[in-house]
């Protein structure tokens, strides 16, 4: 009989491969963390991994990672209905902890991340969101020459809401993460890079706002140098260092990253990091 766990949830961006895993000790023994993940992205200290289950590896060295693919991203509505289900089948299954279910996401994962946090504050232990968006308004009207690039604009409007026209607003500040702020009850993560040309920063810069002044827990890390996905291998290295240490703060676990001198993947070829921290690009605490 497994002991029940604790359980990370990572939401990721649109793309993804479903996948599950036990934890490596599937046997009776003692508690262990959880990584779940929602149609995530394969990126995290390889810079951008190929889905050769390195980096699911690292996130379930000390436990188990389960992936989860939404059947539609609709603006918030049916993904959080799957996340829940998703965590209420861990629990069920004897394999997580309910009091210590974290959640994490980047991209709509972090806007995913944030909604949790607020709409469903008392489901999550914490939260790690990562140039995430929280107010569907102010995110959609600063995103258009992004999306010439990735005709977006039309899902959008159509799951979201049109920030021109008057009768959408209050149905996507319904939906907006910044406007439930004082709601969460629990500690949050969130990091943004200052170049992002898709979620300006803007996002994570209100929402950080709202929450220190509704007298929240919540600690903002800035990456100067980068946009919105694909960071630096090195400021991959700083975040995911700092994601560990926060997930192991509030969920338990061990702290365990991996050395600069290692050798990590990238694709088919190896790369061999320094053993030395010079010139990390800068990452700021605010």
């Amino acid at each position: 009989m497994l002991e029940a766990v604790a359980l990370a949830v990572l939401v990721g961006g649109c793309t993804g491969v479903p996948a599950a895993s036990d934890p490596p000790r599937v046997s009776e023994g003692p508690l262990i963390p959880v990584t779940t993940f929602f149609a995530d992205r394969e990126s995290n200290y390889d810079y951008k991994v190929s889905p050769d289950g390195r980096r699911l590896a690292w996130m379930a060295s000390a436990g188990g990672r389960l992936t989860v693919h939404f059947r539609e991203l609709d603006g918030g509505e049916v993904g959080v209905i799957d996340l829940l289900d998703a965590v209420d089948w861990a629990v069920r299954r004897g394999v997580a902890d309910r009091r210590r279910v974290g959640i994490m996401g980047w991209s709509y994962g972090g806007y995913a991340t944030l909604v949790g946090m607020t709409f469903t504050p008392d489901v999550f232990a914490c939260g790690v969101d990562i140039v995430g968006p929280s107010n569907l308004v102010s995110m959609l009207e600063t995103r258009h020459t992004y999306w010439t690039w990735h005709a977006l604009r039309p899902y959008w409007h159509k799951y979201a809401g049109d920030p021109a026209r008057a009768e959408d607003r209050p149905r996507m500040e319904a939906k907006s993460p910044l406007f439930g702020a004082d709601r969460v009850q629990r500690p949050l993560l969130i990091v943004h890079g200052a170049n992002d040309p898709n979620v300006k920063l803007q996002e994570s810069d209100q929402m950080v706002e709202a929450l220190r002044r509704a007298g929240k827990e919540v600690e903002y890390l800035v990456f100067a140098d980068e946009g919105h996905g694909g960071f630096d291998w090195r400021n991959n290295v700083k975040l995911f260092e700092a994601v560990e240490r926060f997930l192991a703060r509030h969920l338990g676990g061990r702290v365990a990253a991996p050395e600069l001198s290692s050798t990590l993947g990238r694709g088919s070829q190896r790369y061999r990091l320094p053993s030395v921290r010079e010139n990390v690009p800068t990452a700021r605490s605010v």
